[in-house]
């Protein structure tokens, strides 16, 4: 085990605020980041989809996300939890995204300890189903279709404001991995100014928007992951801001 920094300079984060640090584990670029229960962990310092660099990554639900593709990662395991739960086992060699190199932590005398060597690969972790294949090769036999049901479209909600004010949406959200809220106001009479998770029962994505202009207009929100071309859930909210 190496002694990389003390515990207190690695503080505990919510959400995309968790803190990343960089710190050096026999010669190679570690980093080392508190999750928001307190607990400590390590890993490589490249994304192993494409060997992009990691300091800039994020945190969602627990889970390491890329900033070049928003693949995600468990950083216990090193496990690739999106693309590859929701791809098709035959398609998995396309997007190659690999195991995170973990390393383990450990926290003694008010220092945090990294073991110099990673974790062995995650269990899940099949390099068969990432092999290129050759011109004429068949990938891995496919399972049978996902049924989907489509998008849940719900009712148009209308909200009445005074210009000059802000107010809040509240977005119920799941534990899905990669998925996010994408709001949308009408830019000429609205404005996002805040956004965060809220860990609540069940975990709300709360908005707040700040009121521009006079008039009427409709606020889209989209549920979805970043390369999805459909949302699996959509609301309207119809505003009308009033003068004061």
């Amino acid at each position: 085990m190496v002694r990389v920094l003390r515990a207190e300079e690695l503080p505990a984060g919510e959400a995309g605020d968790t803190e990343i640090r960089s710190v050096e584990v026999a010669g190679h670029p570690v980093l080392v980041a508190r999750l928001g229960n307190g607990r400590a962990v390590a890993f490589g310092a490249l994304c192993p989809h494409q060997l992009t660099d990691l300091t800039g990554a994020t945190f969602w639900d627990g889970r390491l996300r890329c900033p070049r593709h928003n693949y995600l990662y468990d950083p216990h395991t090193g496990e690739n939890v999106l693309p590859s739960r929701d791809c098709r086992p035959e398609n998995l060699w396309k997007l190659a995204p690999g195991y995170l190199p973990v390393h383990r932590v450990e926290e003694a005398d008010g220092w945090v300890w990294v073991a110099e060597d990673p974790e062995p690969a995650p269990a899940s972790y099949d390099p068969e189903l990432e092999r290129p294949r050759g011109a004429g090769e068949a990938p891995p036999a496919p399972l049978p279709p996902k049924v989907d049901d489509g998008p849940v479209v719900h009712p148009v909600k209308t909200l009445k404001v005074t210009m000059g004010g802000t107010f809040e949406l509240r977005l119920p959200t799941t534990p899905r991995p990669g998925y996010v809220w994408r709001v949308e106001p009408p830019a000429e009479i609205l404005a996002v100014v805040e956004e965060r998770y809220e860990a609540t029962d069940p975990p709300r994505h709360r908005v707040k928007l700040a009121t521009r202009n006079v008039g009427e207009g409709v606020v889209t929100c989209t549920y979805r992951r970043p390369w999805d071309r459909d949302p699996t859930e959509t609301r309207e909210y119809r505003v009308l801001v009033v003068g004061m």
